[in-house]
């Protein structure tokens, strides 16, 4: 045992020298040892000015085996690599796209990697050939269309509704594959959010949908301008309601009695048999508003024409006569009144013995 530790410890600093040249010979022959590792390479593809690439709207990837010493490796970024490849580089000529998409086979190889280290290869790659389709570049003027039940999310006030939708502009001109445009016709908004919204009209400007749904492209199409105004008018569910025999008044100057008479009849007439208006159904349920028929000879000078031609106007106002000036201001403008029939009225003077 003695004898152990005596060995041990005589040329002790030599043999600490030997213990940590060899500690370091390993961990660099280590480090010079090879290593593989798979990762995964965005790939970009470019095509010539006046094309379109028919390309999935998710970017593909290249699956590649890195060989290079094992420090590298294990330290190396895998973002740091992709593969940007021009079409006009891999083929010697174009097929022609004027008619219809064409297919074209690329051949992908390690030249088409970008960024490796100096000091590590590219063992392989996976696809080594891709079959890609390429379209011809038009232009179109399409509709802008905003389809409430697909491009609206989201609840209006209680008891609104849209009543009408202007884009503005209602047409624009877009760039993109022929093969789309030909069977475009109209171009729509990105999703838009109308919560809460009504009674006041809104305009917000809207991005235009650069995807089309049938192929799963979301970057094809290029609009110009690329967002418009849309402009929302909204209004309240509307119901009809028929009044019946709804009274005449007549405003007229004093002195004479006036005779109204259906002009195609010559029938006497105080009251309109049927009068049907249309408005917001919170404004007309309920009985809460009254039709009047007003005929209103104020400027007409009953001596010199004793048959006068008229056209009956209607109005409404609330039945409660204390009604607010809100509800006043809502009612004449959101109901809508039919036109009036065309009268007859005879004026004849009030003799002095009529009015004893």
């Amino acid at each position: 045992m003695n004898k152990t530790i005596s060995f041990l410890l005589k040329n002790k600093v030599l043999k600490l020298i030997s213990l940590a040249l060899a500690i370091a010979t390993w961990f660099y022959v280590s480090a010079q040892e090879d290593k593989q590792s798979e990762l995964q390479v965005p790939l970009t593809l470019r095509v010539p000015e006046g094309k379109f690439l028919l390309e999935p709207s998710t970017r593909p990837m290249l699956t590649l085996v890195l060989r290079g010493p094992t420090r590298a490796v294990t330290q190396f970024r895998e973002e740091a690599l992709y593969a940007d490849i021009s079409i006009t580089d891999k083929v010697t000529r174009l097929p022609d796209t004027s008619e219809s998409p064409q297919p074209i086979t690329i051949q992908i190889g390690p030249e088409d990697i970008q960024n490796v280290p100096d000091n590590m290869t590219v063992r392989s790659i996976e696809p080594q050939r891709i079959s890609i389709l390429i379209d011809e570049l038009t232009r179109k003027r399409l509709d802008v269309e905003v389809d409430p039940r697909q491009d609206l999310k989201g609840e209006l006030q209680e008891g609104y509704r849209i009543h009408r939708i202007s884009p503005v502009p209602n047409k624009v001109m877009v760039q993109g594959p022929r093969s789309i445009l030909a069977r475009r016709q109209t171009i729509r908004p990105l999703p838009l959010d109308i919560s809460g919204l009504g009674p006041q009209p809104w305009n917000p400007t809207i991005q235009l949908d650069r995807g089309d749904t049938e192929t799963g492209l979301r970057d094809c199409l290029s609009p110009e301008p690329p967002e418009v105004q849309v402009w929302f008018f909204f209004t309240r569910p509307t119901i009809e309601r028929t009044f019946e025999q709804v009274p005449i008044i007549i405003h007229a100057p004093p002195g004479f009695n006036y005779t109204v008479l259906d002009a195609q009849t010559h029938e006497p007439l105080k009251n309109i048999p049927e009068v049907t208006i249309r408005g917001p159904e919170n404004l007309l349920q309920d009985n809460g508003v009254v039709v009047r028929a007003i005929l209103n000879l104020a400027e007409v000078d009953p001596a010199g024409t004793p048959e006068i031609e008229e056209t009956v106007r209607y109005v409404v106002g609330p039945r409660d006569p204390d009604a607010s000036d809100r509800v006043r201001r809502e009612i004449a403008e959101e109901v809508e009144l039919p036109t009036g029939p065309e009268v007859l009225i005879r004026a004849s003077p009030i003799s002095a013995e009529s009015e004893d």
